[in-house]
């Protein structure tokens, strides 16, 4: 074995093996050099495992870390088996076209959409029927969800709709105070919220809790390999794990939507009583004029859609899922991200539906 200094290159020669490494790293530690950038392995005719973390040593121990050239088949394979880096620099130097990497992309967001709408047809399709499939039925699993999806929730949500009610009132009062029209302060606050507000608050906090909740699980269970354990046992895991899910949030964000829409009105109502005198005589009476039945409609039916886009985010990425402990925490995030800009866009395309 024989190593070999020319510059800034390092060239190593013969056999490195467990037999042959201590001797390669006493002359390593022989050799001068103020910076190694490459190492030749075109004389290496073998190595193995304890070869290749003696390279990756000699490689990382320079900084930059050095790179390989020239290494054969036999030790690039060597290399690559054993996590090593990727050999050798010239061929790592080539480049895939940016026109082929656009449509790459193309191609696996379309293999993605198509995944996630049919799996979102298959949750859809079996909570319908999951009255009826007594089967996959389980008992008290609606039940658990609707108490970690609804009752949990309560407190955040009434929390930030009370608080989002007296930001209304205070920075519309300040506008239209400028024109004597403090009394249509009810006007803006109820349907602001009822049709907006309220909806929405609700959806971003249960996408923050449960879109994330529901994702690790699912994530978990994929990579620990419950899932395919449930295939084994002829159980389907969208009917047994995922529609209690979607049947959950269904049961729960409207009535959570339903808390967000009064409790922010009632705070905007004290807020208005303090801060403008409102009466709340008054107040009340203008807003049975202004908010109807349907602002409640729009504002209630929008949850629907906005707890279903939750969930079904949440289940695709955490079955997406891959790489241990670490892509679960990836899956999460990219569930919570995906929901909240699901239950952003669906809004924006109830607003435009409205408006028409």
């Amino acid at each position: 074995m024989m190593l070999q200094l020319r510059g800034s290159q390092l060239e190593i020669r013969g056999v490195l093996d467990r037999s042959t490494v201590p001797e390669v790293y006493r002359q390593f530690r022989r050799l001068r050099s103020e910076q190694i950038t490459t190492i030749d392995l075109a004389g290496l005719e073998g190595v193995d495992s304890a070869g290749v973390a003696m390279l990756e040593h000699l490689r990382r121990s320079q900084t930059p870390a050095a790179r390989y050239v020239a290494a054969n088949d036999a030790v690039e394979g060597m290399l690559e088996l054993m996590g090593g880096s990727p050999p050798p620099a010239e061929r790592s130097a080539v480049r895939e076209p940016w026109l082929a990497r656009l449509g790459g992309k193309l191609i696996e967001m379309g293999e993605a959409a198509g995944a996630y709408v049919r799996l979102a047809a298959s949750i859809t399709f079996w909570t319908v029927l999951a009255p009826l499939d007594r089967e996959a039925r389980r008992r008290g699993a609606i039940a658990a969800r609707c108490r970690t999806i609804g009752s949990s929730a309560v407190p955040i949500v009434g929390f930030l709709s009370l608080i989002i009610g007296v930001i209304v009132v205070l920075q519309s009062v300040l506008q239209l105070r400028q024109f004597g029209a403090d009394l249509f302060v009810v006007d803006l606050l109820a349907l602001s919220v009822s049709r907006e507000m309220g909806p929405m608050i609700t959806a971003i906090v249960i996408a923050g809790r449960s879109g994330s909740a529901i994702a690790a699980q699912i994530a978990t269970m994929k990579v620990t390999e419950e899932l395919d354990a449930l295939t084994v046992m002829a159980l389907d895991p969208v009917r047994y794990v995922m529609v209690p899910m979607l049947a959950g949030m269904l049961l729960s964000i409207p009535l959570l939507t339903a808390m967000s829409i009064m409790i922010g009105i009632g705070g905007g109502m004290v807020v208005a009583w303090f801060a403008v005198g409102l009466a709340a005589e008054t107040f009340l009476s203008r807003l049975s004029d202004v908010m109807g039945f349907i602002d409640l409609f729009i504002g209630i039916s929008k949850s629907f859609f906005f707890g279903a886009a939750i969930v079904f985010t949440g289940c695709h990425f955490g079955l997406r899922s891959t790489g241990g402990s670490e892509g679960v925490g990836r899956s999460t995030t990219q569930a919570v991200v995906g929901s909240i800009f699901a239950v952003i866009a669906l809004d924006a395309l109830f607003s435009l539906f409205y408006l028409v």
